[in-house]
């Protein structure tokens, strides 16, 4: 392109700009008259429950009206050569968005599965004042891996794997840290082969690994210390990660979905993200509001949803990094893994980038959301940590008196999930 030109699209933009219209101001159009269908039949384990929910804004307390008319069926085909199962689902008693499946049949694993579906349903803008009847017809298919195992057999840094490394406040040098270590677990020493020269190594902030297997246990690292990472970089001793490797059916691998079960009768511990925050503020005591943020409901939360190719992670899928900090909980710790279908990756990165959520990719016809496919998978590590815990006890009860100081609007997607009598 010209500079002439260049010269005239600034002109033009700058005249634009002056100018005071008339602009389009109308508001975005409503959302569209489809439904939202969340579906993903997990291999080895029963069908189970399919949601199917309207679009349109609704509050809390019209969740449970009934927004589906009769002559509304849902069902999932296999579809594999000459055979075609069928699992029928019906309306679930306990809420209008839910659809269950008739028979407790296994979602087999490389299987094509069909989702059809026809919903009669209110699409009006008032509901439920008003009525509107909506025919949908939906459609989707999946079609799941026929394989997804994680080797049970990981590395992780060796800080993780004695007491003494695990916190900053250690000796020195080679020979002595040695000796600290034959003192800790001189067991321990002679089985993970560690030697004066590995401490030497570890001293000067290389990245040393050795064995750890699901079901062992682990320190949590304490120590901030700039090391070297596992990508030639320069990180935190508590950033690095724990590395494994997995078999992926890479014709059909999408991406991954992870999440950390964790035993809520345990200890939270103080990550290095909320040791930073403290440094920065430059007070480390921990009062009322860090308690709260520090409180996590349930027993399990998110990770994250790793699409199919991640440049900074060397020889992914094959292997796979897990930060050593999401492992945040003393005790049992379980990470949740499933290798999902292409299309839900996408869903979801689309779904995040999109706030109102109403025009998010789908692969289905006549309905947003998805009908995706995953082959689960799972490991656990039993976490110890030297310092910073705080008993998830203490913080539920205090997440509990922040909680009745909130006004019950605010509260209400929160009540169900924690219990606070006697808090």
């Amino acid at each position: 392109m010209t500079r002439n030109k260049l010269s005239s699209l600034f002109v033009g933009a700058l005249g634009l700009a002056a100018c005071d219209g008339p602009w389009n101001l109308e508001p975005e159009p409503p959302a569209p008259l489809v439904l939202r269908v969340s579906a993903m039949p997990v291999a080895g384990r029963p069908f189970d429950t399919i949601w199917v929910e309207r679009i349109q804004p609704m509050g809390l307390a019209e969740r449970g009206i009934d927004f589906v008319k009769a002559g509304s069926w849902l069902r999932v085909l296999r579809v594999d050569g000459n055979r075609h199962d069928t699992v029928e689902y019906v309306r679930s008693p306990a809420t209008p968005r839910a659809w269950i499946p008739v028979s407790p049949d296994t979602v087999p694993y490389g299987a094509t599965l069909r989702l059809e579906a026809h919903v009669v349903w209110n699409s009006a803008d008032d509901f439920p004042s008003g009525d509107r009847t909506t025919e949908s017809d939906i459609r989707g298919e999946t079609t799941l891996p026929r394989f997804y195992r994680m080797d049970k057999g990981m590395l992780a840094p060796l800080d993780m794997l004695f007491r003494t490394l695990s916190v900053a406040d250690r000796p020195g040098t080679a020979a002595g840290l040695l000796a600290a270590l034959e003192a800790e677990d001189a067991a321990g020493v002679a089985r993970l082969g560690v030697t004066e020269a590995t401490c030497d190594s570890f001293l000067q902030g290389r990245f040393v690994l050795r064995p750890l297997r699901s079901g062992d246990s682990a320190w949590a690292i304490m120590d901030d210390e700039m090391v070297d990472g596992p990508m030639g970089d320069r990180v935190k001793r508590s950033l690095r990660p724990i590395v494994l490797a997995q078999e992926v059916d890479h014709e059909r691998w999408g991406g991954l979905v992870t999440s950390i079960g964790f035993d809520p009768a345990r200890a939270r511990i103080l990550g290095p993200i909320e040791r930073l925050g403290f440094q920065i503020r430059g007070d480390w005591t921990v009062g009322y509001d860090d308690s709260v943020a520090m409180f996590q409901p349930g027993n399990s939360r998110m990770l994250s949803v790793d699409d199919p190719e991640q440049g900074t992670m060397m020889g992914y899928p094959d292997t796979m990094q897990l930060p050593q900090m999401v492992l945040s909980f003393t005790g049992r710790n379980v990470l949740r893994a499933l290798a999902v279908e292409r299309t839900y990756a996408i869903h979801h990165r689309t779904m995040m980038e999109n706030s109102s959520g109403a025009w998010n990719y789908t692969s289905l016809r006549g309905a947003q959301g998805y009908f995706a496919g995953a082959a689960p998978e799972s490991l656990e590590v039993f976490v110890r940590a030297a310092r910073d815990t705080f008993p998830v006890a203490s913080l539920r009860r205090t997440w509990c008196r922040e909680l009745s100081s909130t006004p019950a609007r605010e509260r209400a997607t929160w009540t169900s999930t924690v219990d606070c009598s006697g808090n």
